[in-house]
């Protein structure tokens, strides 16, 4: 994880890859971890009240019209950037 937040910070990317710590979750990804494949799960997080995640998570309106084009172009040039420095 401190991997792909500092190559975001160096490549522009602070604003979205924050260093703060919004303790652990218990998601559906678990089980890849639980399987032995290492991931890091990177989802935006504005505050929805006293819910985790927003009403439409994992729901039909959970669809690609509801997701921020600025931040799948934030986390997937991160993720890019941080395959090619591998």
């Amino acid at each position: 994880m401190d991997k792909i937040w500092n190559t975001a910070a160096k490549i522009g990317y602070s604003d979205y890859f924050l260093f703060s710590d919004t303790g652990e979750i218990l998601d559906d990804h678990v089980y890849t971890s639980q399987a032995g494949i290492p991931t890091v799960d990177i989802y935006d997080h504005p505050p929805y009240g006293g819910d985790y995640f927003p009403a439409y998570h994992h729901t039909t309106a959970d669809n690609m019209s509801i997701i921020d084009r600025k931040t799948m172009k934030a986390v997937g040039q991160t993720v890019l950037q941080v395959l090619y420095d591998e």
